[in-house]
């Protein structure tokens, strides 16, 4: 162990290191994994690194990209584990438009920081560049004292600090601060934080990251249909929660859909049957993308059309009832998802022949009996296609 340098060593691998994994507390040896995707949902970049940290990797998924890509990424989203001084720098270096939050953004758009209990927080003291001085709420003045840097091997710090030349006499003084006069240390690319912020709770901001979501969403709402019924049942209870992305919501869907693509798999690890469930709504779907280039819909939105388009096969064939679309059908109208494709019915059938979900040529799709069970078949006609692809939703 002395040798290897670490403090604990995975004897399997030992290459991987000690982190934090699924939201466990336990820390165990793992890899931190990496992944961009387009807006259409191609995974374009993939990677496994054995730093716990997310910070250090926005750079080189950014260049992995173009370079796998050949072309040049010209917006880029990421959650508040890639939010850092040197991230927002190096998206202003490139001229990359990006939408990264920081750790405290949310503390910000919600006001935490107006209420009279963080009156003395630091975002509360206006810096007037003229003087090169901050102001705190009580109208005295913080002057420039020195600048503070610091390197290691992940971090760097660019402090410049300012210090209370009237604090001794303040009444408000053991509110703001338990020293003899009150220090600011502001990172000279604050102002990049601050764009960051003021860019994420513009109109364009707050969006972008909401139809991600409600695109990615689908993948969720599949699993409750194919397996969980109570998954599926929470969705419609809670679909306002999760809208407003809160915590205890998320992790419910997230880590209930994991365990049940995981299940999936371990019982069909050779993919010889009943993985394939997971494909529900994807025969249809990637035949929409297909039509489409990739280039009008994202992922989500031509799943969504997929299962219900997949519910009324089942419904044509006599495998369900009705209540099984209203109830899939009512969640995406929730969602605002574009339900009409406009897409000549012949055109899709075509793109479903070049599927790799065709088998010797004929087509299989999954179809809903029940939500929270679904079976493969291969017996869907191209006259119950065509009959249900020229039917509106």
């Amino acid at each position: 162990m002395k040798e290897e340098g670490k403090e604990k060593i995975n004897l399997t691998d030992r290459d991987a290191n000690p982190m934090k994994s699924g939201g466990s507390k336990d820390i165990r040896p793992g890899y931190n994994c990496q992944a961009a995707v387009t807006e259409s949902g191609i995974i374009v970049t993939a990677e496994s690194v054995t730093e716990a940290n997310d910070r250090n990797q926005l750079k080189p998924m950014i260049e992995k990209t173009e370079a796998n890509t050949q072309e040049k990424v010209k917006e880029v989203g990421a959650d508040s584990g890639y939010g850092s001084y040197a991230n927002y720098e190096y998206l202003e270096e490139r001229k990359i438009e990006g939408y990264i939050p920081d750790d405290h953004f949310q503390q910000y758009k919600s006001g935490e920081y107006q209420k009279e209990e963080h009156r003395y927080h630091y975002s509360n003291f206006t810096y007037d560049s003229a003087s090169d001085s901050c102001v705190c709420p009580e109208g005295k003045r913080l002057t420039y004292w020195k600048t503070r840097t610091k390197r290691t091997d992940s971090r760097q710090w660019n402090h410049k600090v300012y210090k209370g030349r009237e604090c001794g006499a303040c009444q408000k003084r053991s509110l703001c601060t338990k020293a003899k006069a009150r220090e600011l240390l502001i990172d000279i690319r604050e102002p990049l934080l601050q764009k960051m912020r003021e860019k994420l709770i513009s109109d364009e901001g707050r969006t972008l990251p909401a139809v991600e979501l409600v695109a990615g969403l689908v993948e969720v709402i599949k699993y409750g249909v194919i397996r969980d019924a109570e998954l599926f049942a929470f969705i419609e209870n809670s679909l306002y929660d999760i809208l407003q992305l809160n915590h205890n919501a998320l992790v419910n869907i997230i880590s209930t859909s994991c365990k049940i693509k995981a299940k999936v798999v371990e019982e069909d690890e050779k993919e010889t049957h009943l993985r394939a469930i997971l494909n529900y709504g994807h025969t249809i779907g990637h035949a929409i993308e297909t039509v489409t280039n990739y280039t009008r819909y994202r992922h989500g939105e031509a799943v969504a059309i997929g299962m219900l388009y997949a519910t009324k096969i089942a419904m044509e064939m006599g495998l369900t009832d009705p209540l099984v679309l209203e109830r899939q059908l009512s969640l995406v109208r929730r969602l605002g998802l574009t339900l009409h494709t406009g897409l000549p019915s012949e055109d899709i059938v075509s793109a479903l022949y070049t599927d790799k979900k065709a088998i010797a040529g004929r087509l299989r799709f999954i179809l809903p009996i029940k939500i929270g069970e679904v079976i493969i078949s291969d017996q869907v006609t191209e006259e119950i296609l065509y009959r249900v692809l020229n039917q509106p939703l």
